[in-house]
């Protein structure tokens, strides 16, 4: 495998590995009182102001053509607003674990997208790797437990939206890298992401904020959002397929049952661990798979 497909896995783990840590935010925001669609309008709004001030900063607008505008609205629209507003939806309707799974359905989604969009083959090192990560993320989550099966045909379908959602940063991800950097695509479909919060929540809600909220609230933002996204962005841009790197990014919820441990105390059990450890072999499985196809 060349250095800079290896380079585009490091930045797209590292990216999956900060998106660990929305959890440990949005408790935090939830500790203080701020219901979910609170905390997915803040996280946008805050996300949308600091990515256009870096936007600036690094003087990425002066590359944004004007005709690519329209396309960057629709990317955040579907791909960064649909996903928050369907996730935290999930979240109210399914338990916690059932709307996880269905969130990290994500991988099929976008390797079924990249077959029809993009012709890139669905090879059965992908279906094993999906297959591993699937089941080892329901095992994180620990989906065994007889209250994660308490669903409702409306949280399963907004659940799944969910997933096809996420699945979008990816696939347009891929057409996107044809137009600007991967930095300048994540700060701009970040920038654009408050659209259709709007008639939901207004901006004021920032200025509600307690000096507390707004700390986290800016973790999640900078730490969670922004820059996960740009590197994960930066990742595809080094060639690596969309459905590879889906696959991988899967290592997120590994991170965030393991930041849960650290921060709250959260027990893991037994077959928390197997789940971790398959995940961790269905994302390394087509790297592996690649390098003994190569030899």
């Amino acid at each position: 495998m060349k250095a800079k497909h290896l380079m585009g896995y490091a930045l797209v783990l590292a990216g999956a590995v900060m998106w660990g840590t929305i959890p440990l935010f949005t408790r935090y925001l939830y500790g203080t009182g701020l219901a979910p669609l609170d905390v997915a309008s803040v996280r946008s709004y805050l996300s949308a102001v600091l990515a256009f001030l870096l936007l600036i900063a690094f003087g990425d607008l002066k590359n944004v053509r004007r005709r690519d505008i329209p396309f960057y609205i629709i990317y955040s629209m579907l791909a960064m607003s649909g996903t928050y507003i369907s996730y935290a939806n999930s979240v109210k309707l399914l338990p916690t674990a059932m709307a996880s799974v269905l969130l990290y359905t994500a991988p099929v989604f976008v390797n079924v997208l990249d077959r029809i969009i993009y012709h890139i083959p669905f090879t059965g090192e992908k279906i094993i790797a999906l297959i591993m990560t699937i089941a080892g993320s329901a095992l994180v989550v620990r989906i065994y437990d007889p209250e994660s099966l308490k669903v409702n045909a409306a949280g399963i379908a907004v659940g799944i939206l969910a997933g096809f959602c996420y699945s979008l940063t990816t696939v347009i991800g891929t057409k996107a890298k044809e137009k600007n950097s991967g930095r300048c695509n994540g700060l701009l479909i970040l920038a654009l992401s408050f659209i259709l919060f709007l008639p939901m929540r207004s901006p004021v809600i920032l200025a509600r904020l307690t000096g507390k909220q707004l700390l986290y609230a800016a973790g999640l933002a900078l730490i969670s959002t922004i820059i996960p996204y740009v590197l994960y962005l930066c990742g595809l841009s080094c060639g690596i397929d969309g459905g590879s790197a889906s696959i991988a990014a899967t290592v997120e919820l590994v991170a965030a049952t393991l930041f849960g441990v650290i921060a709250f105390g959260d027990r893991v059990g037994l077959l928390q661990i197997l789940g971790m450890a398959i995940v961790f072999l269905g994302v390394a499985w087509p790297v592996v798979a690649k390098r003994f196809s190569d030899q």
